[in-house]
Order: C-alpha cells, then structure tokens, then sequence
C-alpha cells in the first residue's frame, strides 16, 4: 500500500461538502464589530441588551438558507460533549494540588515537562493540563 493511502485511507469514499458562503459569516462579523464599538458609543442600551442581539445574530445565521441544520446539531452535540469533559476534569483537578520547591531552572523544567508528558498518556493532555496549569 502506498504512504499516501495510509494517511488518507478514510477519507476514499468521503464526499466533500461545499463550503459556505461568505454571506454566512456577516452575523459573526456584525457580532464581533457590535462588541467592539457599542459598548462605548450606547453603553446603557448595550449592557441591557447585549443577549438579545448576540441571539439575534444567532438565529439570523441558523435562518440563512443553505445551512445543514443536521450538522450543525451535531456539531452542537459534540461541543456539548466536550464541554461536559471539561467541567468535569476542572471539578475533579479542582481538588488535586501537586506541590513542590521548584525553582525557575532549566532542569527542574525539564523535569516538570517530562512529567506532564509522562500524565499526558495516562490522563490524556486535556487532564494533564488541568492538574498542571493549577
């Protein structure tokens, strides 16, 4: 078998999707330009309605024709999924201190990387950097 074929064996019989338009990215721009500029132009009205218009924005691009609802539930899904892990690994890490007299130098960084290295397979890196970054 070729190398090239190793590395794309899955993707043989997969149909490319089209990519969206660029009209689909307007409501995320309009987004991010209202955080920029409202909340110092009409910060009163911004503070009191910044939910609705990121909803708005929301809804408006779910509303647009062309969009895979399907996908984009599923995409939703596996976010949910994953910010499930998340929360759960800050909970549990929440409580696990490792402490030590590590001092800034290059072999006790060393030491500390490996070590994370080394949780990283067993934990997998997401609760390695959990118990590390605390």
């Amino acid at each position: 078998m070729p190398v090239g074929l190793l590395f794309a064996w899955n993707t043989l019989g997969a149909q490319v999707a089209e990519p969206p338009s660029l009209l689909f990215v307007i409501p995320f721009v309009l987004l991010l330009l209202s955080i920029i500029a409202l909340p110092g132009l009409i910060p009163h009205l911004w503070h009191s309605n910044r939910f609705k218009l990121a909803l708005s924005l929301v809804l408006i691009a779910l509303a647009a024709p062309g969009v895979a609802l399907a996908s984009t539930f599923h995409a939703f899904m596996e976010y949910t999924a994953f910010m499930a892990m998340v929360g759960s690994l800050f909970v549990v890490a929440g409580h696990i201190h490792i402490e030590g007299h590590w001092r800034g130098q290059p072999l006790s960084n060393a030491i500390l990387l490996l070590a994370g290295a080394l949780m990283a397979n067993v934990l997998g890196t997401t609760g390695a950097s959990m118990l590390l970054i605390r």
